[in-house]
């Protein structure tokens, strides 16, 4: 009795307090005619330096209105809230009007581009309950269908490897054959793109500094593990084997520069030529590191059943679990891509996909904490911009501090992480 009662108190506190981010998103919102927009603090390269600039939401799921529109949605879903699907409806005609303003080569992306508006209509249309939502989320995602693979756009945050776990949901779950077209035609790409070696299959994703190592990425969102798992969803449906191969052979790649020291995979983005294995730079975040790692690790084991997967997603949610728990109060962003949110949400994965309710402990005592931290002491929720104070998005700010507080309330609500 008191376990459920527990239970319950903590599920009503997040609930609390994901309520009350979404009526600060109502109450901010900036509005015309039947529009809505943010403002938020994001980093613009300024003069040749990344500097803390004031802007508005653009009309990307990743740190834009169809990213907040979403939360909001599931929001009103869990609260029956009005005012949340008003400013969800107005948050999508302002990311609509938009959408003519990004670029044709970006317009695939799942993150950046219309597929990700594609994304945030269907999600909502369906919690909502509309269906001109997801008449116009359908249409969208046809017209990304048509588009061809952008050379060198491999990757989850801009690429195909991004688009193509989305591709696949709509043919799933819509009865679409040109996504599953679509999605072979990227899958295709991404094995005639890979570079191999004796090490693996991997990608060149970002472009590398002057007097940087010039090796290719680990982790989730840039690196070989994301790009191995769409290739490994592709497997699934298709049964054909050049997927498989190079997805394990993605894998094996990451996993050849595995540290049992630290637990984690090296994080290459802006490691300097000659720098010594001792000095290695490891981060923890959904981005780069462990926690979207283990995420990778769980989906494939998911897919293949192989064990190798299910130990290695559990070493990385050992370390995500070890730095939600060193994280003090006050210190860090807390946002889904970089921050105590997102690493948080990855440990309600791993418990939801390997039965192991203490990674969910683990995540429901952040979210206590976080909610003492900020939420109770009427304080903003660290965005992950450097130097910045508010972001109201999904992926940099408290849309997305939002979305982990409701998965913690409401444990069928998904996570945005990644599609499983």
């Amino acid at each position: 009795m008191f376990a459920s009662t527990d239970a319950q108190t903590l599920r009503a506190r997040a609930l609390d307090a994901a309520d009350r981010i979404g009526a600060r998103l109502v109450r901010d919102a900036v509005r015309a005619d039947r529009r809505a927009t943010w403002f938020g603090d994001t980093m613009e390269p300024i003069n040749g330096q990344w500097t803390v600039a004031l802007k508005t939401s653009g009309p990307d799921v990743y740190g834009g209105t169809p990213g907040i529109a979403m939360f909001l949605a599931r929001l009103h879903h869990a609260t029956s809230e009005k005012l949340f699907a008003q400013t969800a409806d107005a948050a999508f005609e302002h990311a609509l009007a938009a959408l003519d303003s990004v670029p044709l080569e970006g317009r695939g992306s799942l993150w950046s581009g219309w597929a990700g508006a594609a994304w945030a209509l269907l999600d909502a249309g369906e919690v909502l309950g509309r269906a001109g939502y997801i008449e116009r989320g359908l249409q969208l995602a046809e017209a990304v269908s048509r588009l061809d693979p952008t050379p060198g756009a491999t990757d989850v945050m801009s690429g195909g490897a991004g688009l193509i776990p989305f591709l696949l949901r709509v043919h799933l779950r819509y009865g679409c054959p040109w996504a599953a077209d679509a999605a072979l035609r990227h899958g295709s790409a991404l094995v005639g793109s890979a570079q191999r070696s004796s090490e693996g299959c991997s990608w060149a994703t970002m472009p590398v500094m002057e007097g940087h190592e010039n090796r290719h990425l680990t982790g989730y969102s840039h690196g070989a593990s994301g790009i191995g798992l769409a290739l490994l969803e592709l497997a699934k449906l298709t049964g054909e084997r050049t997927f498989r191969d190079t997805a394990d052979r993605a894998m094996a790649y990451e996993q050849r520069w595995f540290s049992p020291r630290h637990g984690n995979w090296p994080d290459f983005r802006e490691m300097r030529l000659n720098t010594p294995e001792s000095q290695w730079p490891y981060s923890v975040a959904w981005c780069h590191g462990a926690p979207g790692i283990a995420l990778a690790r769980l989906r494939a084991w998911q897919l293949t059943e192989e064990p190798a997967y299910r130990e290695q997603a559990t070493i990385a949610l050992r370390t995500t679990a070890a730095a939600v728990g060193a994280t003090a109060p006050g210190s860090g962003a807390w946002c889904l891509c970089h921050g105590t949110a997102g690493n948080a949400d990855v440990l309600l994965a791993g418990a939801s996909i390997l039965g192991e309710p203490a990674w969910r402990q683990a995540a429901e005592q952040a979210a206590l904490r976080g909610i003492d931290t900020y939420e109770n002491a009427d304080l903003p929720w660290p965005p992950g911009v450097n130097g910045g104070v508010d972001n109201p998005s999904l992926m940099l700010g408290s849309a997305g501090v939002g979305w982990f507080l409701l998965s913690v309330a409401k444990p069928d609500v998904p996570s945005v992480l990644f599609f499983a």
